[in-house]
């Protein structure tokens, strides 16, 4: 999906704030808006369960918020917002921007096929961000084999 706004946007006007749609080949049902989303947040915990494919829960494991519910995923959703919530992103922009700037640069050296070195970027800049490392090629080669995993 290219657009995961505009999709929203689109179905969403459609179909109302929720609707039914297949991701990985499977029903799923999608929540669009602030509103839909706190009214589904209220009742989260008592409703759902995962329609991803079995390989996406097994590789996951139970650690995963995908795997999760009631109040080790409330417990979990913390931790995440200390690390991914708005005071943790404001800490992270010195090296978002040294990241950016950097890889623009070695863009305009090169062609301009944007894909594979902006994908390497954003992985680089993760990978920065949680372990205090700059990632190397066998990092990326890993990254890759886990998420080709994911759809076997």
């Amino acid at each position: 999906m290219k657009d995961q706004k505009a999709f929203l946007e689109k179905r969403s006007q459609k179909y109302g704030p929720v609707f039914k749609t297949g991701i990985f080949f499977r029903p799923t049902v999608m929540i669009a808006g602030k509103e839909a989303m706190r009214d589904y947040l209220k009742i989260e915990s008592s409703i759902t369960d995962s329609s991803l494919p079995p390989s996406f829960v097994t590789l996951h494991t139970p650690y995963s918020a995908l795997n999760q519910k009631g109040d080790r995923l409330k417990a979990t959703r913390a931790a995440y917002d200390k690390v991914l919530g708005r005071g943790a992103i404001a800490t992270y922009f010195p090296l978002i921007k040294e990241q950016s700037f950097g890889s623009v640069a070695r863009m305009a050296e090169g062609n301009t096929n944007l894909m594979t070195p902006l994908n390497w970027s954003v992985f680089d800049l993760w990978f920065r961000l949680f372990t205090g490392k700059m990632a190397t090629q066998e990092d990326l080669r890993l990254f890759k084999d886990f998420n080709d995993g994911l759809l076997a």
